[in-house]
């Protein structure tokens, strides 16, 4: 799989160094050399991976505007920084940063590598955690009807749960649409 990889720097020099770099390991590079340019429809009509934006060379508001894009379109976005102070500003706004003396082509592929890696792990981790909080609220959803049924026949959790699975069985139907059933008739 090619990794396209988006390339905002005002240096010429610099980016046609890390461009080329990159092409050698067959990363796809687009580059934005003016960065008045619409990052967004930029961002949106190439679809990158990953942005690389040179923070010394960006309009002040960039970081701003970056966030906003992510939100929109979240995938990676490194900002390359001289300046430590402004590590503190990028996670404020969930964009991953670098504090770096100077840009080295083969320091850029390193970053794009370990970031791509950090942003999988983080998107299975949340992934992970969505799958729990669903089979949570439908137990929570189960827990409740069985309650329903336990106060409603005036029996314990072991016949109520029975009582479900066997309806559920019965009607093809899983444990959490038949609670869902019960409780939309108290309803």
């Amino acid at each position: 799989m090619t990794i396209k990889v988006l390339l905002v720097d005002e240096n010429r020099q610099r980016v046609e160094r890390i461009k080329h770099e990159l092409e050698l390991y067959d990363y796809q590079v687009f580059t934005v050399v003016d960065v008045h340019e619409d990052l967004f429809s930029t961002i949106t009509d190439k679809q990158p991976d990953i942005a690389i934006i040179d923070l010394e060379s960006s309009r002040r508001d960039t970081i701003e505007s970056l966030s906003r894009i992510k939100s929109c379109y979240p995938r990676p976005m490194v900002m390359l920084t001289e300046h430590q102070e402004n590590i503190q500003r990028l996670k404020a706004y969930g964009l991953e940063g670098y504090a770096v003396d100077g840009i080295s082509p083969k320091w850029v592929r390193t970053i794009i590598d370990m970031t791509l890696h950090n942003n999988q792990q983080k998107s299975n981790i949340l992934s992970e955690l969505e799958m729990a909080k669903l089979k949570l609220d439908q137990q929570n959803t189960i827990n409740k009807a069985k309650c329903f049924i336990m106060e409603k026949l005036k029996c314990g959790e072991n016949e109520a749960y029975r009582s479900m699975r066997s309806y559920a069985m019965n009607h093809r139907h899983s444990m959490v649409e038949v609670a869902n059933i019960i409780l939309a008739k108290l309803s």
